[in-house]
């Protein structure tokens, strides 16, 4: 059996992207919003025509011309933890000496994983099943469950035995259905094994994607990214949802080159990709690291044709970050790609140049980082601009571009 390369696997089984229906799935989530007078405010944004509105706790209505910088929120300092953790001495010290309960030792113990103090998350579930060798959730956190005998077993053995009693072996709904079992029973990382098995055979099974949205949207990424064009590009807005459909670009992002007045061509009524502004512009490498797989040859479909048949025949660039992250570039101009497999490139080299092959109806850029095999996770970028309705540009330090921004590279074109 010959194997597919990831990014041709993608693009296969993406059918047609169009550009006007890109997806990003961290339009709910907040940003930390920092004003010249040194004020922080957090909050969903959304742009008004003259205001940026946060809502949160407290709601907050800022000026474009007010805002110094716009970020995600951060993960705690060393400084941070160590307070976490000294608060945690206090907390375990007033247990110790009432000699906590089980449940006292779990409440601590839930506290910690939520103040992302793993290891002594763990310590605290420890204490508590040590309290009481019979008590469920200390058990479950410990990665153990009651088998038929009434004895606490590795909760990988009895995973390991439904996954075998799937019949027919292997039937994806059947291994869908082991996952939830082990939700069920408090064993999420066991269960999410289950389902990236599942969507790296299959990335459109609907319910295996329902499940792995709440890992991979607390998924972190390991990889400063920088913008992949230069000059001013609008994050296209999803209309049908269709990227959440596929496993491999659930946080997939379309961007299309547009002017100072939001347009992506130089006319009303294009009639060729070079009327359009994107066709033909340099992308570049997001970070450092060796290419994988380059896909060229393939012809730039012209305006308004049908899209049947075509979503392989695409050109485009993986570049392997050496950390299991990998960034997808696809839909790039037929013979533009001056990178070639083994080639190790810096951030900010240049890759080829966007186009319109594949399942492309509209010269675009189509991004998106993948891990875990085949599945898109959250990403953001550094130090780019958002042109507010008004023109007013807002400096943004590290975010996701979300969907409808206009957004513009801090690099010259």
């Amino acid at each position: 059996m010959v194997r597919r390369s990831l990014l041709a696997l993608a693009v296969l089984l993406g059918v047609v992207c169009l550009p006007v229906e890109a997806t990003n799935t961290t339009d709910d989530d907040p940003l930390v919003v920092s004003t010249f007078d040194g004020k922080v405010h957090t909050g969903v944004p959304s742009l008004g025509k003259d205001k940026l509105d946060l809502k949160g706790q407290r709601r907050a209505k800022l000026k474009y011309r007010d805002v110094a910088s716009i970020a995600e929120p951060t993960t705690a300092s060393v400084a941070e933890l160590e307070q976490r953790r000294a608060e945690l001495a206090k907390r375990k010290a007033k247990l110790e000496e009432s000699e906590g309960t089980a449940e006292g030792w779990a409440k601590l113990a839930r506290w910690a994983s939520d103040q992302e103090l793993a290891a002594e998350a763990r310590a605290c579930w420890e204490q508590s099943a040590a309290k009481d060798g019979e008590y469920g959730p200390a058990q479950h956190a410990l990665g153990k469950l009651k088998a038929e005998d009434g004895t606490w077993t590795d909760a990988g053995k009895l995973l390991q035995a439904r996954i075998a009693a799937v019949t027919p072996a292997g039937d994806k709904d059947g291994l869908v259905g082991v996952a939830r079992w082990a939700l069920d029973q408090d064993q999420p990382e066991l269960a999410f094994d289950v389902i990236r098995g599942v969507l790296n055979r299959d990335t459109y099974h609907a319910a295996a994607i329902e499940l792995s949205r709440p890992f991979t949207r607390r998924y972190r990424q390991q990889t400063p990214l920088s913008l992949m064009v230069r000059g001013r590009w609008k994050a296209s807005e999803d209309r049908s949802r269709h990227h959440q459909r596929k496993a491999w670009a659930a946080y997939a992002l379309d961007l299309y080159k547009v002017d100072a007045e939001g347009n992506a061509a130089r006319t009303k009524q294009p009639k060729s990709l070079e009327d359009f502004y994107g066709f033909g512009a340099p992308f570049y490498a997001v970070y450092g690291g060796r290419v994988a797989e380059v896909r060229e040859g393939n012809p730039d479909n012209p305006l308004n044709v049908p899209l049947d048949d075509v979503a392989e025949k695409h050109n485009g660039v993986t570049i392997d970050h050496g950390n299991g992250e990998l960034s997808w570039y696809v839909h790039a101009q037929k013979g533009s790609i001056v990178v070639k497999v083994g080639d190790v490139v810096e951030r900010g080299q240049l890759l080829g140049r966007v186009g319109n092959s594949g399942g492309s109806a509209q010269p675009h850029m189509h991004y998106t980082l993948i891990t875990w095999g085949n599945l898109s996770v959250p990403w953001a970028c550094d130090d780019y601009l958002v042109i507010a309705p008004d023109g007013t540009p807002m400096p943004v330090a590290r975010a996701c571009p979300r969907e409808g921004w206009i957004i513009e590279s801090r690099e010259p074109e």
